[in-house]
C-alpha cells in the first residue's frame, strides 16, 4: 500500500515529487522488497501502478522480492495478469507453508 500511497500522493497540487520521480525511485532501487501483496484493494488503478514499477524493474533486470500470504491464484489476482506474466518468465515461487511463528514469539516475549 505504501507504493500506491506514494504514487497517489504525487497527484496532489502541493506534492514535492512528481509521479515519474517516485516511480523511478522504486524502479531503480538496487533491491526492492514489497511485503503484504494482497492487502490492497486490487483495483485496476493499483494494478497499473504496480505494473509500472514491476515493468521498469523487469526491463532493467533489477531484483525484486514480493511477499504475500496469498496462494498463487490470489497473488495473481492482486498483482494482475500483466505483472504476473513478467514474474513467471523470470521468477521462482517459493511457498513458506508452515504455521505462523507470531503467536509463539508473542508468548516468549511476554515471559
Amino acid at each position: 500500500m505504501s507504493i500506491i500511497r506514494n504514487v497517489r500522493g504525487t497527484w496532489r497540487k502541493d506534492s514535492e515529487q512528481s509521479e515519474t520521480e517516485v516511480l523511478r525511485m522504486y524502479g531503480t532501487a538496487d533491491l526492492l522488497v514489497i511485503d503484504e501483496i494482497g492487502v490492497q484493494y486490487g483495483t485496476d488503478g493499483e494494478q497499473t501502478i504496480l505494473f509500472d514499477v514491476m515493468d521498469r524493474r523487469y526491463r532493467e533486470m533489477m531484483p525484486t522480492i514480493l511477499l504475500t500470504n496469498q496462494a498463487k491464484a490470489g497473488f495473481k489476482q492482486f498483482i494482475g495478469d500483466r505483472s504476473f506474466d513478467r514474474l513467471v518468465e523470470t521468477s521462482r515461487w517459493v511457498a513458506f507453508d508452515w504455521p505462523s511463528h507470531r503467536a509463539t514469539a508473542r508468548r516468549e516475549s511476554a515471559v
